[in-house]
C-alpha cells in the first residue's frame, strides 16, 4: 500500500511538474508576447518621435518663413507709416504756414482798411474845410464885388466933382485974367 501511495505520489509530482512546465512555458510565451508588444510599441514610439521631429522641423521652417514674411510686411508698414508721418508733418507745417499767412494777410487788410478809413476821414475833413473856405471866399468875393461897385460909384462921383472943380478953376483963372 505504501508502494502504491509512493507511485501515486510520483504520478502527482510528475503531473504537477508537467503542469508547472506548461504554466512556465505559457508564462514565458506570454512574457515574450508582451516583450514583442513592448518592442513594437517602442519602435512605433521611435517612429512617431521621428515623424514628430520631422513635423516640428517642417513647422519651424514654415514659422520661420511666416516670421520672415511678417517682418517684411512690418518693415513695409513702418516705411509707409514713416512716409505718412512725414506727409502729415508736412501738411501740418503747410497748414500752420497758411494760418500764419492768413493771419498776417488779415492783419494787413485790417491795417489797410483802417488806413483807408483814416485817409477817407482826412479827405472828408479836408473837403469840408475846402468847402468852408470856398464858401468864405465866395462870400468875400461877393462882399468885394459890392465894395467894388461902391468904389466905382464913389469914383464916378469924385470924377464928376473933379470935373466941376476943374471947370470952376478954369472959370476962376479966366476971371483972374480978366481982373488983371
Amino acid at each position: 500500500q505504501i508502494k502504491q501511495q509512493l507511485e501515486e505520489s510520483k504520478l502527482q509530482q510528475e503531473e504537477l511538474r508537467l503542469q508547472l512546465m506548461n504554466e512556465r512555458e505559457e508564462a514565458e510565451q506570454a512574457l515574450e508576447n508582451r516583450v514583442s508588444e513592448k518592442v513594437a510599441t517602442i519602435e512605433k514610439l521611435k517612429q512617431d518621435r521621428v515623424d514628430l521631429r520631422s513635423q516640428m522641423d517642417q513647422l519651424q521652417n514654415e514659422n520661420s518663413l511666416k516670421i520672415s514674411e511678417l517682418e517684411q510686411e512690418i518693415n513695409v508698414v513702418k516705411e509707409t507709416n514713416s512716409t505718412l508721418s512725414q506727409d502729415l508733418n508736412h501738411q501740418i507745417q503747410l497748414k500752420n504756414q497758411l494760418q500764419a499767412d492768413y493771419a498776417e494777410e488779415k492783419k494787413s487788410h485790417e491795417k489797410t482798411r483802417s488806413d483807408l478809413s483814416s485817409t477817407t476821414n482826412q479827405l472828408t475833413k479836408q473837403n469840408d474845410d475846402l468847402n468852408t473856405r470856398l464858401q468864405n471866399t465866395r462870400d468875400e468875393l461877393i462882399s468885394s464885388q459890392e465894395q467894388l461897385t461902391e468904389l466905382k460909384s464913389q469914383t464916378a462921383t469924385l470924377q464928376s466933382t473933379n470935373q466941376t472943380l476943374v471947370q470952376q478953376r478954369s472959370q476962376l483963372k479966366e476971371e483972374v485974367s480978366t481982373l488983371q
